[in-house]
């Protein structure tokens, strides 16, 4: 079982990261998509079913992600560690 990924800076899109999301079975506690530019906020539905018990994220420089989002990420995941 897979609890760290780290993608940060490997240029992965919104299309990779939902196929990576919907490929395989992945019970993360931490994901790190720093610098990754070309992730969005269209991103958030496949994150929430990578990501159950979520305890750190790291999207800095995650520049389509919006404040929303992130808002929205610190509500469904409270106490977790979100750098944005």
């Amino acid at each position: 079982m897979l609890n760290v990924l780290n993608v940060s800076k490997y240029g992965i899109t919104d299309s990779g990261f939902t196929t990576v999301a919907s490929a395989i079975q992945l019970h993360l506690q931490i994901l790190s998509l720093s610098g990754c530019s070309l992730v969005s906020d269209n991103s958030l539905p496949f994150l929430l079913n990578l990501v159950l018990n979520l305890q750190g994220l790291n999207i800095q420089q995650c520049l389509r992600i919006n404040s929303r989002t992130v808002d929205a990420l610190i509500q469904i995941y409270p106490g977790s560690d979100i750098l944005s």
